[in-house]
């Protein structure tokens, strides 16, 4: 989350942005510019051609180490395999999303268009980022959690699936632990990390 564009800015709220922390204990502004590793708005970068005022910190955005949406695990059968997590394709859609934008750590406004669990041949995790019409694989992620159970991008199976208006990723990781489980209902978390 940005820093707002308003004044005043608070020393505190440049320490919530880079550290997490509205603490502002043993910091100092300069020591501030040095760990500001995100993107400054430039109407307010440069202030008189120097960043040495609170006021250079408008618009400033850290970068993301994480990302992280609530998946409602639902449930799917049929021919006596299950899927659980979360598929909003009709006419068999099951479990939910509270939001499906990943764009700030995926760019490319990549959404996360499902992400189950499959018993089925090699039990395994599928993740599906739909980028619009780009073709460009989304970056800027090196691992994802379902559940807790982390999932690296190094050991993924990546297919790139095109369409004149739309195109899309699957990651899938074969033979690993249900990090959403088997109990429905439930909320687990899906988190992207850089």
């Amino acid at each position: 989350m940005a820093i707002a564009t308003t004044l005043p800015i608070k020393f505190s709220d440049v320490c919530l942005e880079l550290y997490g922390s509205s603490d502002t204990t043993g910091r100092s502004l300069n020591q501030e510019f040095i760990d500001a590793t995100g993107t400054f708005d430039p109407t307010y970068e440069n202030i008189n051609g120097y960043r040495n005022s609170l006021q250079n910190f408008r618009g400033y955005a850290a970068p993301l180490q994480s990302l992280t949406r609530n998946i409602t695990v639902g449930y799917y059968t049929t021919g006596g395999f299950n899927w659980y997590g979360y598929d909003p394709r009709l006419p068999n859609s099951f479990g939910s999303i509270d939001n499906t934008d990943i764009s700030a750590i995926a760019g490319l406004n990549a959404i996360v268009y499902f992400c189950y669990f499959a018993e089925t041949g090699p039990n395994g995790i599928f993740l599906y980022i739909a980028n619009g019409s780009s073709v460009t694989q989304p970056t800027g992620f090196s691992s994802i959690s379902v559940g807790g159970i982390i999932y690296t991008l190094a050991t993924a199976y990546v297919n790139g699936v095109y369409s004149s208006s739309n195109s899309a990723w699957e990651y899938s990781w074969r033979n690993v632990i249900n990090g959403f489980g088997t109990t429905t209902g439930i909320i687990k978390e899906l988190t992207l990390y850089v």
